[in-house]
């Protein structure tokens, strides 16, 4: 017959002890975790807002630059067209053209 070998009750006490206390020590690691987890998740959403609006921004300006550039490029154009017309245009065609002179 096998002897089973059996700890000393007192030793039983200390592994019981060290036992508890790695699990309290693993729920509270475990809790921290949690905590530094939904902190991040809070930094990441701040940071997704905070450069989704920089992005807003960013492209506001960029339209009100491509707006302006419009308004020189058809202030040219108009310019242009009527140089050219009234360089090539006869007089009589010319009325015709003008809406200012039509009314």
């Amino acid at each position: 017959m096998a002897a089973v070998a059996r700890a000393h009750p007192k030793d039983f006490m200390v592994v019981r002890k060290e036992w508890a206390a790695i699990r309290i020590q693993t729920a509270f690691r475990g809790l921290l975790a949690r905590r530094a987890l939904r902190a991040l998740r809070a930094l990441v959403r701040l940071q997704a807002i905070v450069r989704g609006r920089q992005v807003r921004k960013q492209a506001a300006v960029t339209l009100r630059c491509m707006q302006a550039l419009v308004r020189v490029q058809a202030r040219v154009m108009a310019q242009s067209v009527n140089i050219s017309s009234e360089q090539n245009i006869p007089d009589h065609l010319q009325n015709l053209l003008d809406p200012i002179k039509q009314a």
